[in-house]
């Protein structure tokens, strides 16, 4: 255990220097510099743990519980932040900009329903009604409130109502072919995948409003 290294003659005296493991000159320092290696040693692999614990993808993502998104949300930025092998830390940045965002939203719809009044929001919202299904009614009306020409359309569309209940007003000519329910289908997927589209979502609320009275004489 014990290594002799130098021997040196003082001329009556041969003094000889022992090193344990060639390195310590005590068997105390010994000791301290296996305990400063094995802390060294403990340290260097905590880190490099926390570092691929940092930059792996989890099994499942744990959520900050400060956030504004729904279950369904959630379960939706999961499958998002697997499909890009995102870190525990992405998938926070993420729930982060997207609470975010829909409080923004929910912030412009609360002052467009304030701007516009009571009133004209039940027009928007009688119109939505009678034009979509219930499953896709709410989403709707927010992309109507927060679009001018949709509304613009709503509000024209209520004012063709009302005075097709006058005498001597004729409803307006259609100028649509008959839309089956495939092309109706269609006609949404393209709508939803361009909601900034204002012709093609005039578009679709119109062939739609179309569908709804077509089916309705071909019941009565």
């Amino acid at each position: 255990m014990s290594d002799v290294i130098n021997t040196q003659d003082t001329g009556n005296t041969a003094t000889t220097e022992t090193l344990y493991l060639g390195k310590f000159k005590k068997i105390e320092d010994l000791e301290n510099g296996y305990t400063q290696l094995e802390q060294t040693y403990t340290k260097t692999a905590a880190e490099k743990k926390q570092l691929e614990d940092k930059f792996r993808t989890p099994e499942d993502y744990s959520v900050l519980a400060n956030h504004s998104l729904s279950d369904s949300d959630l379960s939706s930025l999961r499958d998002e932040a697997k499909s890009a092998a995102l870190t525990q830390d992405q998938f926070n940045q993420l729930i982060k900009k997207r609470s975010d965002e829909k409080e923004q939203h929910i912030g412009k719809i609360k002052k467009l329903r304030d701007d516009l009044g009571e009133d004209k929001v039940n027009v928007l919202k009688d119109y939505v009604d009678k034009h979509y299904p219930p499953l896709v009614r709410a989403e709707m009306l927010e992309k109507v409130m927060l679009n001018e020409q949709l509304r613009l359309e709503a509000f024209q569309h209520r004012e063709r109502t009302l005075n097709n209940h006058v005498p001597n007003h004729g409803t307006p000519p259609d100028v649509y072919t008959k839309i089956t329910h495939s092309e109706l289908l269609e006609l949404g997927r393209e709508a939803a995948a361009k909601p900034n589209d204002v012709d093609l979502q005039n578009r679709y609320i119109k062939r739609t409003a179309q569908y709804v009275a077509q089916n309705k004489k071909s019941d009565s």
